[in-house]
């Protein structure tokens, strides 16, 4: 099992996390690869979304070795219209034939993944927003100490304008 994300602004895909070949979690951050045909067909495939791409007899990888054979599945991961990655799974480990049960709990899964990555990126769009208001917030606070600064200033050149004007009328 692994997600891997779409990073549209490179066009690529992008591991997270995903089990190696004895089942063991581990960070895939590293992998980075190109977006093949049959992922651009999935992510072009808007219409419907939810739906299990499967691959009968294929070779399984770990990494970029291949390590045994059986059959692959994969879903694209959509919100709204946008695609946001994929998960993957794979006999590999349990060597069992593939069962409408599984391909169901993955049509799942992938709802609830992409609900989760869609609540993620909207806390992250909000505190970037937090920031950048609290950026503006400490701007506008100094802006407004220059102007009162300079409002001062302007008050006292008038007041020595005025004592000027006085002393020159009074020893006119």
């Amino acid at each position: 099992l692994g997600l891997a994300l779409y990073d549209s602004k490179k066009d690529k895909l992008r591991g997270t996390w995903g089990t190696d070949k004895d089942g063991i979690l581990r960070n895939e951050e590293h992998l980075i690869k190109e977006i093949n045909e049959e992922l651009r067909i999935q992510m072009d495939n808007k219409t419907q979304p939810g739906t299990v791409h499967i691959k009968e007899n294929c070779q399984l990888y770990d990494g970029d070795v291949c390590v045994g054979t059986g059959w692959n599945a994969s879903i694209a991961i959509f919100h709204k219209n946008e695609c946001l990655g994929w998960i993957f799974s794979d006999n590999l480990i349990n060597k069992k034939p593939r069962s409408a049960e599984l391909m169901d709990t993955l049509k799942f899964f992938g709802a609830i993944v992409g609900q989760l990555l869609v609540r993620i990126k909207t806390q992250n769009d909000y505190k970037n927003i937090n920031l950048d208001l609290e950026n503006k917030n400490s701007f506008l606070e100094k802006t407004m100490e220059k102007l009162s600064y300079a409002q001062d200033q302007i008050i006292e050149s008038e007041k020595l304008s005025a004592l000027g004007r006085l002393v020159n009328g009074i020893s006119s």
